[in-house]
């Protein structure tokens, strides 16, 4: 049987506006079967900006995270406003499994919906 594992998941940004972006980052973990073991999230930032969650034991994951803007860029010229990065981390057990960069608009924000990182 596979053992369980824990998982923390991390959504940041070195952009240097983030502080006008709210962020939800939720993680559904489940056992082997796919059957729902638990469901974790947050809305708030530590201290370097970013947001993070973390799983008790469970077999693999899906993720789901929000990246909204609260308020308008800098500019209301849409081309002097570009998407930035946002990136995505992900542990298990302390190992980095993932990390990903996603391009977030400045006006629309960023979705990331059922991203799924399996057991292996």
């Amino acid at each position: 049987m596979v053992s369980d594992c824990i998982y923390r998941v991390s959504l940041g940004s070195d952009f240097p506006h983030w502080e006008r972006f709210n962020l939800f980052l939720t993680v559904v973990g489940y056992d082997p079967t796919g059957e729902k073991v638990c469901y974790v999230s947050s809305t708030t930032k530590n201290d370097d900006g970013t947001i993070e969650v973390a799983t008790p034991p469970c077999h693999h994951i899906d993720i789901y995270g929000y990246v909204i803007a609260n308020s308008f860029p800098e500019t209301i010229v849409i081309r002097e406003a570009p998407p930035f990065q946002s990136i995505l981390r992900v542990y298990r057990d302390g190992d980095l499994v993932e990390s990903s960069h996603h391009g977030t608009n400045q006006w629309g924000g960023l979705t990331v919906s059922g991203y799924r990182i399996p057991k292996e």
